[in-house]
């Protein structure tokens, strides 16, 4: 077994008591005090400056990070990596670091809430009893037309919900996952080896190509990806990686990367299809790549003739040259590595566009494939047949999670076709395009319950409201996305003891269940943890044998979970000819559609920050302090526009500027930045939430607001970067709270104000 495997016992868990003490915050100045009572004698014979360390994995979002928490006394203290997890290898996120202060927060809902006297009642406390009868009453008379959706976890709450309604006739689960996903996925069949969304071995890569792959701030992994950006930058003695970032706006991953070249919104595919063309145009001449037919070879050069760098470069605005110096890495260096991101998954020519990426990969992998010897990969070994199977147990696996199911849940609510609907962990109300009209399809369900933390946009309109422990609180697993073909399992422990009156989702929604006489898979959300684990024991090779059941099960605690043992990555397979001839078919791409307004002649670019992700970091102070890494804007929301457009129109920094587009408008202060294209306007995301804490609420407007629900016809995907808006002076100005600005520390705890 690796050596990093043999785990210290010290610095991982240790099974015993857990218990929560006195914690006292000091401030600066005028000093403000907090004591919180222990719930427990706090003396349970820790080393108060050691404490404990606990293995768990981070549920902030979906990448699936390990985690150990430092705890004293039973309260949780640090948040750091787990070194042995393969996705992060002992990084974190600030949002993941950030969970010991949610955990913490004054706001956390602590009773359940029912909705009296109908849809028009108001939300009051009921015992826990009560709400129990309430959910098994309305799951008992919902006569299968139910719904459940969650934010797309694959956890161990997620399966029982599977295990509950997943047989039933007319219910349905669905996600309301990150937005561009399934067009990923949509490309894995044309290229079965050479997936559109993988975890690319970027670290032994000289050169990388980010085709608006935002690797730093969103999905699948940002902890991933900035540490194998550092091992190509680093990790090699005698060679530095090389990155090159195209996209409409200079993000976080763009300005970390070597060079930036803006290109127009929705033609990043046709960059692509061009640097194809140079480099089939290549093998042909040098006779490279010898596992390709040369009538294959002939056969694609056909298909990309209308695509050569001179007749392309005015549509794309990038020069013939530098179309051909972006090409000669893959051939020259191969090799090379081609990334896709939300720059092009965002439009509704995702697919073609994406499809092209993986043709980039897919050559180059076939000119570099005698080279693929000298950089080989580790990664955990691949067991497609064991995932597929494990992820049965764990609701819908990502592959499996679309846009359009979503909007078939929401029509299908608003049309009255649900009795009874269960949201978990998602605040759809407000991270959906509002021109979807969640919140109006709510009121059209017969019964809602939200399984949540804290009160949101969501659970504000939820006729039963039930409060979840926080994942440092709980048992739970979950089976994240990895590389390709890779069972990855994560354990999910309580490191604290509950400190409010919230219970395990899970054990509600199966006692609920039983209670309606439905399929309940286990008697708690720990106990049907536990039988997944002792399904797939035998095939998890890892675990030492001649380990009794409870043995292993701590073994797995201790380690934070299982994947297979690393394994040195061999060549794949060359394509089969037949399918490599198909590929012609799939060498074009259609212009991308937006949506518009006779006046709305800018393109609409959303992001995520890497301090509030979708949203879900908004309510946490120090979330909210944390100066953004490009603009070192904080405590407010903010729209971009090139000083160029800005100047135009009379706009100065701070301006109060409308954004409309033909689904809505939001205003916010304005902000002049270079690193977006002057047709551009680009807004954060995870501001403007109506009802999500007194931190996060009335704080901007949420963009969301702006978006009309168009799609890539495709895959199915959400196209949130198809809009174009309008903009105009609103009036007023706003102080821009910039890193260094007294008046942006005094918002939080710095100054105890």
């Amino acid at each position: 077994m690796r050596e990093r495997d043999e785990m210290n016992r010290r610095s991982f868990l240790k099974i015993g008591a857990l218990a929560a003490t006195a914690g006292t915050a000091a401030a600066c100045g005028a000093v403000a005090q907090k004591v919180i009572p222990a719930l427990i004698p706090a003396d349970d014979g820790a080393n108060p400056v050691e404490g404990r360390w606990f293995a768990t994995s981070c549920m902030e979002c979906g990448a699936g990070c390990g985690v150990v928490v430092r705890t004293v006394n039973g309260r949780a203290k640090k948040i750091e990596g787990n070194p042995s997890h393969p996705i992060n290898r002992g990084k974190v996120c600030a949002i993941g670091q950030a969970a010991v202060r949610k955990v913490y927060h004054e706001e956390r809902l602590d009773t359940p809430l029912y909705r009296k006297g109908g849809k028009g009642g108001q939300l009051a406390p009921v015992s826990w009893d009560e709400a129990v009868a309430i959910l098994s009453e309305k799951l008992a008379a919902g006569g299968g037309k139910m719904f459940y959706l969650n934010g797309g976890q694959t956890d161990a709450m997620a399966g029982i919900a599977r295990h509950i309604f997943g047989g039933m006739q007319g219910a349905v689960i669905a996600t309301n996952h990150p937005p561009g996903r399934e067009a990923h996925f949509a490309v894995k069949p044309i290229y079965t080896d050479f997936p559109a969304m993988p975890y690319p071995d970027i670290a032994n890569s000289n050169f990388t190509l980010l085709f608006g792959a935002d690797l730093f701030e969103s999905d699948p992994s940002p902890v991933y990806f900035a540490r194998v950006f550092g091992e190509s930058r680093r990790g090699r003695p005698s060679s530095r990686g090389r990155f090159v970032y195209l996209g409409s706006r200079l993000s976080l991953t763009a300005a970390s990367c070597d060079r930036w070249i803006p290109v127009p919104p929705g033609r990043l595919g046709l960059v692509a299809l061009s640097i194809a063309q140079v480099m089939i145009d290549e093998v042909i001449d040098r006779n490279l790549a010898p596992t390709i037919p040369r009538n294959t070879l002939s056969h694609w050069a056909d298909a990309l003739a209308d695509y050569t760098p001179e007749r392309v470069e005015n549509r794309v605005e990038v020069t013939a040259e530098v179309i051909r110096r972006l090409a000669r890495p893959f051939v020259e260096e191969a090799p090379a590595v081609a990334v896709a991101g939300d720059g092009m998954a965002g439009y509704t020519n995702a697919a073609g566009s994406l499809s092209a990426v993986s043709f980039i990969n897919m050559v180059s992998y076939e000119i570099g494939r005698e080279k693929l010897r000298v950089k080989p990969r580790r990664d955990p070994a691949p067991d497609s047949f064991l995932k597929s199977r494990m992820e049965e147990s764990f609701g819908l696996p990502q592959n499996k999670q679309n846009f359009t199911k979503l909007t078939g849940l929401v029509e299908g609510m608003s049309s009255g076709g649900f009795n009874v609907g269960i949201i978990s962990h998602t605040n759809p109300v407000f991270d959906t395009p509002q021109s979807l009209k969640f919140k109006e399809a709510m009121g059209k369900v017969g019964f809602t319950a939200v399984f949540a933390s804290f009160m949101d946009d969501t659970a504000e309109r939820a006729d039963l409201v039930l409060p979840d422990l926080h994942w440092l609180e709980q048992w739970s697993a979950a089976m994240p996305e990895f590389a390709p073909g890779v069972p990855l399992l994560n354990t999910i422990q309580p490191v604290i003891v509950p400190f409010t009156g919230a219970r395990n989702g899970a054990d509600v929604l199966i006692s609920a269940a039983k209670k309606a006489k439905l399929n309940a898979p286990a008697g708690s959300g720990e106990e049907y943890v536990k039988m997944v684990v002792g399904k797939f024991r035998p095939e998890m090779l890892e675990i030492p044998p001649n380990m009794t059941e409870a043995q292993s099960w701590n073994w797995l605690l201790q380690r934070g979970g299982w994947w297979p043992a690393d394994e040195e990555a061999g060549a794949k397979p060359a394509p089969s000819t037949e399918r490599l001839w198909e590929l012609k078919d799939t060498l074009s791409l259609e212009n991308p559609m937006f949506v518009e307004t006779p006046n709305s002649p800018y393109h609409l670019h959303l992001y995520s920050t890497v301090s509030k992700g979708r949203g879900q970091g908004a309510n946490v102070d120090w979330l909210q302090e944390m100066p953004d890494p490009i603009t070192t804007l904080m405590w407010q929301q903010w729209v971009e526009i090139n000083p160029v457009t800005a100047k135009s129109m009379g706009i100065k920094e701070g301006d109060m500027v409308t954004v409309t587009s033909s689904a809505g408008d939001i205003t916010a202060p304005a902000f002049l930045y270079q690193g977006v294209r002057p047709d551009v306007i680009a807004i954060p995301i995870g501001f403007g939430h109506a009802g999500y804490g007194k931190i996060a609420s009335g704080r901007g407007g949420n963009p969301m607001k702006l978006l009309a629900a168009e799609v890539d016809e495709k895959s199915g995907a959400l196209a949130w970067r198809s809009q174009k808006v309008s903009v105009k002076k609103a009036g007023g100005a706003a102080a821009m709270l910039r890193n260094a600005n007294p008046k942006g520390e005094l918002h939080g705890d710095a100054f105890g104000v």
